[in-house]
């Protein structure tokens, strides 16, 4: 088809190629203006005040932490109630690392204290827990250690207190060859395959004897001779054996006392108070009572029930030592109707032998085979301001509220306290 280009174009097309081609005269120069008068410059605007930086938020628990423990003077400044950080007990895929722990029983303040308050230690580094309660049988607590081990989902971490130190060691030892390793504390299974025991050092230098020596100072200062009868809590047990002889070394050099000692309490404060109020009767001559542990709270009231729980000034004061200290033998000691006390309180070694789990398992750095923990004389002088690694004997913190408890800061018997900032640099996450 042929294309036709429209007349009206063709017409523009020749009217520009003839204007292109006509000459113009220049124009006449216009007359330049007069220069414009510059402007005054504008004042510069005050700059804008830069913004307050966020407040930080503040988690709740941490506010009342500070609030109850440290503006109070209960705990040390320094000390954190959550140096872990939230997500440190994880793994790099985000999956929680699972701890299984158990104590003797929970039948004793300080260990069912202890058992809740080692499930918050666990929680808020951000772990996951199971809990076994064996009440003294060792059957039950082998057989909750071989199911954890036959299981799908095995822990990462055993942290136990056993009940029996000969019977536990086969299966610490099959924990051991399924990858699982056990942190034992206070009573100790003999075994070579167990990773670390943490314990409270009774027939060391700072043990035991720091109650039988009570006792020498006070006869020597009364320069009287004295019966004190000794509570056995289980012969059978090292740990029982531990807190004999520390308590005898003081004792045996001395003149002044006669010891008599009882039949084993299991450490149940019931039998405690039964062999408290049968020996005080067969034996009235008896001036001080000496526990090995946990049943202390029985002879407190033993001695309430047949009258004798009598104020230090009293004439017919018994004079009571024990080496576990809780909630009630607390209060004995600043009501003055109990004497002395060690600082052996169970808590602080759950919290210690749960650092060492958290620096074995997640830090994947060496534990050392035997933490041994300093033990302290706790009295009506010092029961309100004694600290041990940074915080107080566990009765003056919050009651039930093991979320405020702080951990102990172990740095000071070689333990850094495992953080999230260590994990980065041991593992790199």
């Amino acid at each position: 088809m042929k294309k036709f280009i429209p007349l009206f174009i063709t017409v523009i097309l020749i009217a520009v190629v003839i204007a292109g081609c006509t000459t113009t005269s220049p124009e006449t120069p216009s007359t330049p203006s007069s220069p414009a008068t510059p402007s005054t410059p504008s004042t510069p605007s005050t700059p804008a005040t830069p913004s307050a930086p966020d407040t930080p938020v503040v988690d709740p628990l941490d506010a009342e932490y500070q609030e109850l423990l440290v503006d109070t003077g209960l705990v040390e400044p320094g000390i954190k109630r959550n140096p872990f950080g939230e997500s440190f007990a994880t793994k790099p895929d985000g999956t929680p690392y699972l701890f299984a722990y158990s104590v003797l029983f929970l039948g004793v303040d300080t260990l069912s204290q202890g058992a809740k308050f080692q499930e918050s230690i666990i929680d808020r580094a951000g772990g996951d827990s199971v809990f076994a309660d064996p009440g003294l049988d060792a059957q039950k607590q082998i057989s909750w250690i071989e199911d954890l081990i036959a299981g799908q989902n095995k822990p990462d971490c055993l942290i136990f207190q056993a009940v029996n130190e000969n019977m536990l060691v086969p299966v610490v030892d099959q924990a051991w060859a399924a990858g699982i390793p056990s942190i034992i504390w206070d009573i100790d299974v003999f075994s070579d395959n167990k990773v670390s025991f943490i314990l409270h050092d009774f027939a060391g230098a700072q043990g035991s004897n720091l109650l039988g020596q009570y006792f020498v100072d006070r006869a020597e200062a009364e320069n009287k001779e004295m019966t004190v009868l000794e509570i056995w809590g289980q012969r059978s047990l090292q740990t029982a054996q531990d807190r004999h002889t520390g308590f005898r070394k003081p004792i045996d050099a001395s003149p002044l006392i006669t010891v008599i000692e009882s039949s084993d309490s299991n450490w149940s404060p019931e039998e405690a108070a039964n062999i408290t109020m049968n020996e005080l009767t067969a034996h009235p001559e008896i001036g001080g009572i000496y526990s090995q542990g946990g049943e202390a709270p029985g002879v407190v009231e033993g001695l309430r029930s047949i009258g004798r729980l009598l104020p230090v000034d009293d004439p017919d004061h018994v004079i009571v030592a024990t080496n576990d200290i809780d909630t009630l033998v607390a209060q004995s000691v600043q009501e003055g109707t109990v004497d002395a006390c060690g600082s052996h309180q169970s808590v602080d070694l759950q919290d210690i032998a749960t650092q060492v789990a958290f620096t074995y398992s997640v830090l994947g750095q060496n534990v050392p085979a035997r933490l041994s923990v300093p033990m302290y004389l706790v009295t009506p002088e010092n029961v309100n301001t004694l600290k041990m690694l940074g915080i107080p004997i566990y009765p003056l913190l919050p009651p039930g509220r093991w979320d405020l408890w702080p951990p102990s800061d172990c740095a000071e018997i070689g333990l850094p306290q495992p953080t999230e900032a260590l994990r980065m640099q041991y593992q790199g996450y």
